[in-house]
């Protein structure tokens, strides 16, 4: 690739993803650092990014930018077509889609081009929404090649699937393939057998297993993705797939003693 004054951070350049984020300004790449640690993207290093090959079925570069005043109206008006995924909406125009946060930002995308552009609004002040944009876009980018994410954190044997306030944004992604559990904390093997937790309010002091069907159903209705339609066949397989070998639990609530970021840092 030629350009030679953008920063690039690469997603888990260890499992060799073609997925990107591509900086211009220097400032938004400054205040979304934390930000890009927290969600495990690396930056790559000058003579690596002009090593860039671009496969159009593989390589999704999303360019982010602060998004001009028109575009920033755009964000920040209430649409009636959001009260089906809350601040959040997916439409189609034309050959592409656009994804919206209301008040943080937008995303103009096409799962069969390489290049997608995000713009964003009041950096840092939206950076809880701009984590959820951003896991978005690694869920998109990252299903055809079958890559599931799911709103969750990470535990000894596995990970516990929750509601996305619940996991407070954080993402767990599994990759069949590599057999690789995407964390916050990094990548680890996927066990073969590996549990996966569903929280329980009403289950007292003891655990019960899930059977298949019910882990399926389970894991189909808490992906990162916004609905059934979007699946491809990469990604049902993999679900299948993992239904298939981990153990569903399901587990008290009152059991459950959350990760502190204290823990996290030590």
């Amino acid at each position: 690739m030629n350009d030679q004054k953008a920063a690039y951070y690469q997603f888990h350049p260890e499992l060799k993803y073609q997925v990107y984020l591509k900086f211009e300004d220097e400032e938004v790449e400054k205040r979304l650092s934390d930000t890009l640690d927290f969600l495990g993207f690396f930056k790559v290093e000058n003579d690596q990014a002009q090593a860039i090959v671009l496969n159009r079925n593989e390589t999704k570069i999303l360019k982010i930018s602060q998004a001009s005043p028109r575009v920033a109206k755009q964000i920040q008006t209430l649409s009636a077509s959001m009260d089906h995924y809350g601040p959040e909406s997916l439409s189609s125009h034309g050959g592409y889609k656009v994804y919206r946060y209301q008040s943080a930002g937008m995303m103009v995308f096409d799962e069969s081009s390489y290049s997608w552009e995000m713009g964003l609004v009041k950096i840092p002040a939206r950076l809880e929404e701009i984590k959820v944009m951003l896991i978005r876009f690694v869920s998109w980018a990252l299903a055809s090649k079958g890559v599931v994410g799911f709103w969750a954190v990470p535990v000894e044997q596995g990970f516990v699937v929750m509601k996305p306030a619940e996991s407070k944004f954080e993402a767990v992604f599994v990759d069949i393939e590599q057999m690789s559990l995407i964390t916050r904390d990094g990548v680890y093997p996927l066990s073969a057998d590996a549990q996966i937790l569903r929280l329980e309010e009403t289950l007292k002091n003891a655990s019960k297993k899930m059977q298949k069907e019910e882990l399926l159903s389970f894991l189909y209705a808490n992906t990162t993705y916004f609905s059934y339609p979007e699946f491809t066949e990469a990604l049902k397989r993999s679900l299948f797939e993992i239904a298939s070998f981990a153990q569903g639990v399901i587990y008290p609530v009152e059991n459950f003693k959350p990760r502190t970021d204290a823990q996290v840092d030590q």
